[in-house]
């Protein structure tokens, strides 16, 4: 049995046919909907992203704060709150709450061009790359 998101399989699974399967409609959250319940702070030491082919997606839509290296660390929960305090007497929509990570791990099925794509977002949002691997099985 194979999981995943019909839309952004490519086939690399042994030939697997996503669109013969049966499938489930499921009510999603964004990743930043999930950190807001969470009450998450703006800065996160470490994100590690597996959602089944659906990575890029993810994060091209996240809001990426405006994070330097000589400020990653030296957040907290206190930060973000006031970063993100709207003026009281505005009738216009509070900020929307902006996230950084230490370090991000982001899975892509060893696919070049989804790989560099990712690469490439994940460095105009600021971030290097550390190193890449394989794990063992």
């Amino acid at each position: 049995m194979y999981g995943g998101i019909v839309s952004t399989n490519t086939g690399i699974r042994n030939g697997w046919d996503a669109s013969a399967a049966p499938t489930q409609s499921k009510q999603t959250q964004t990743l930043a909907e999930v950190l807001k319940s969470a009450q998450a702070p703006s800065f996160v030491e470490f994100l590690s992203l597996d959602c089944e082919g659906c990575e890029l997606d993810v994060l091209s839509t996240f809001p990426f704060g405006d994070y330097n290296s000589s400020e990653l660390g030296m957040h907290d929960a206190s930060r973000g709150a006031e970063a993100n305090a709207g003026d009281v007497g505005s009738h216009s929509e509070p900020p929307r709450r902006t996230y950084a990570f230490g370090a991000i791990v982001v899975e892509h099925n060893h696919e070049t061009h989804r790989r560099r794509q990712i690469r490439s977002l994940l460095e105009q949002k600021g971030y290097l790359r550390a190193k890449a691997g394989i794990c063992a099985k």
